[in-house]
């Protein structure tokens, strides 16, 4: 011990001792200082931005005090488990480091409103990220994340979330429930496709520029996407059939999905459907009926959930002990879609029309050319809708393959 006092700064020691809020930015420190141990218990705000800090060490967790740590731009790989214990924080960055995971223990920070991890080499979030429930800023923009966790929509408070520079192939279904989101960036990710159903919250700014793979949109999600503004006016109609069953009437059959994806006849383009939707019926099929299981779905759903008076935790007390574990995470995920004529759920079965149609960008002098999806419970919504008495065009069909 003497020899660790001998190594002590008397003037940092003075330092911090009298300060409740400490600047500690570009000192060129290697590790966390140990006058902080010895001095820092009244501490509440510390910045260690831009120095070369690589962990921090446990004892730092007992800065019981600390209400925001800063320690933006260091070469920190590790935090310990011990960081669930500084339940004071409220504001936590820890941006540009070189952080591989999260502590599992991070979820106990249950006041925590603003946390940045942006631009370190994250592969996945804490499965249980919503027990955060005042967390109301999230930056994970800049890592290696295939994928948000669907307790995400628990964040209750969330209004804010910057996910650009992933890896994400799609987001989770019921992010569109988010009641205070009002700005949503997944930029320059591998997004396939988006949620189907409209989000919970308007108006609400969403940025997807730079997803190559993104080919198309919900007809509710493109109103978003476009700033509430889409342009009158589609020239293209596409409709599906399935690979083994040409027909010259495509539209008269059922498309079971492989791989939840169809391509255009003779092109290369693939358009990636929702997993949950796994198959299709063709509008002009006079013969298709949905299945018991999906109107079951439906029903069950309507009679406990109701989207205008969400509360998930109140959903997941009344179904997660009467109803198996598959179904019960169906109805949490929240629909694949929502009938575009009647608004009610829908989850593995639709009837669908993809059609093409020019999409101003927000924030950009742009009109870009976008397929859209329209999603119908049963063929009677699809021809009472407005859309055969609007838009004639609608039923000019031309061939898909799954």
């Amino acid at each position: 011990m003497e020899e660790e006092n001998f190594r002590l700064q008397p003037d940092w020691i003075k330092e911090v001792q009298a300060k409740h809020v400490l600047h500690w930015n570009y000192r060129g420190f290697v590790e966390v200082p140990r006058e902080l141990q010895h001095a820092g218990d009244q501490l509440e705000e510390i910045y260690m931005k831009w120095n070369y800090i690589s962990q921090l060490p446990s004892w730092f967790t007992a800065i019981d005090h600390l209400t925001n740590l800063y320690l933006f731009g260091n070469e920190i790989s590790y935090l310990p488990e011990e960081l669930g214990s500084m339940t004071s924080l409220s504001v936590l960055d820890f941006g540009h480091n070189q952080l591989t995971n999260l502590p599992a223990s991070i979820v106990k920070l249950t006041r925590l409103r603003c946390l940045s991890v942006e631009f370190n080499s994250l592969t996945q979030l804490p499965s249980d990220i919503g027990k955060l429930k005042k967390l109301e800023h999230l930056k994970v923009n800049g890592n290696k994340l295939k994928y948000l966790p669907n307790s995400i929509s628990l964040c209750e408070n969330l209004s804010e979330l910057i996910a650009d520079l992933n890896h994400l192939k799609f987001l989770p279904q019921n992010i569109v429930y988010l009641p205070k989101l009002n700005f949503l960036s997944v930029k320059s990710n591998q997004l396939r496709f988006m949620p189907a159903v409209a989000f919970f919250k308007s108006p609400i700014e969403v940025l997807v520029e730079d997803n190559e793979y993104l080919n198309y949109l919900s007809f509710d999600m493109s109103s978003f996407i476009a700033n509430s503004r889409i342009q009158m006016g589609r020239d293209e109609v596409f409709d599906f059939c399935n690979r083994k069953e040409k027909s010259s009437s495509p539209s008269d059959q059922n498309l079971h999905l492989i791989s939840n994806s169809i391509h255009l006849k003779n092109s290369n383009e693939e358009v990636v459907l929702p997993p949950t939707l796994n198959k299709l019926h063709g509008h002009a099929n006079k013969g298709c009926i949905i299945s018991l299981q999906e109107y079951c779905l439906r029903i069950v759903y309507s009679m406990i959930y109701r989207l205008n008076r969400l509360n998930s935790s109140c959903l997941q007390n009344q179904i997660s002990n009467i109803l198996p574990v598959n179904i019960t995470n169906l109805f949490l995920d929240g629909p694949t879609a929502l009938c575009h004529r009647c608004k009610k759920p829908i989850f593995r079965e639709a009837i669908m029309i993809l059609f093409s149609r020019a999409i101003p960008l927000m924030n950009l002098n742009l009109i870009k050319k976008m397929k859209l999806t329209v999603f119908f419970c049963e063929r009677s919504c699809y021809y009472e809708s407005d859309f055969l008495e609007k838009d004639s065009i609608l039923q000019r069909e031309i061939e898909w393959v799954s």
